[in-house]
């Protein structure tokens, strides 16, 4: 036991003499304590100043961003409702035009059906007159038109209407007669 106290005895002194030594130089804290040992926390360090003066600069980048970014937003949103706009009154423009192709088609097929029945009736009339008569009524008619009539006409009414015609009006219509074939 004489051998424990030598050696327990020594190190408590040194112990002692420690502790008595950070009393003294106030490095008895808690924080001292923690900096011997090397548990204390490490310090906080405060951020310069210049440092904060960036960050409120990049604040004010990204605020001067988002701004940007906002009103860019807008107007691909209102362009996107123009765009919109623009294709339904495309649309509609598409189906008007096509109701009025539709109605010019009718009135086409309607103004030529008339066409064809007015033509059929002088035709019905010419083909019913003497020939002489015929021949006087249509050597006022332009060859195309004329020929077009004579093509309703029965063959042999005709044949002696243009017998009865002037030799050269005869050969005007023969001649639009062949061109429309």
């Amino acid at each position: 036991m004489k051998a424990v106290l030598f050696v327990v005895l020594p190190l408590l002194t040194f112990v002692l003499t420690l502790v008595g030594l950070l009393a003294m130089s106030g490095n008895l804290s808690a924080d001292g304590m923690g900096k011997i040992l090397g548990t204390a926390p490490p310090p906080v360090v405060q951020a310069p100043e210049e440092t904060k003066d960036d960050l409120i600069g990049y604040a004010a980048d990204l605020k001067k961003r988002e701004d940007e970014l906002k009103e860019r937003e807008a107007k691909i949103e209102k362009d996107e409702k123009r765009l919109l706009e623009a294709q339904s009154q495309m649309e509609e423009l598409r189906g008007a035009l096509q109701q009025m192709l539709l109605q010019i088609s009718q009135s086409a097929d309607e103004t030529e059906s008339t066409q064809s029945q007015r033509l059929m009736s002088v035709a019905e009339s010419l083909g019913g007159m003497k020939p002489a008569q015929a021949a006087k009524a249509l050597e006022g008619w332009n060859p195309q038109d004329g020929a077009a009539l004579l093509r309703l006409i029965d063959e042999r009414a005709r044949g002696k209407i243009l017998d009865s015609m002037d030799p050269e009006k005869t050969a005007a219509f023969l001649q639009a007669m062949q061109e429309q074939k």
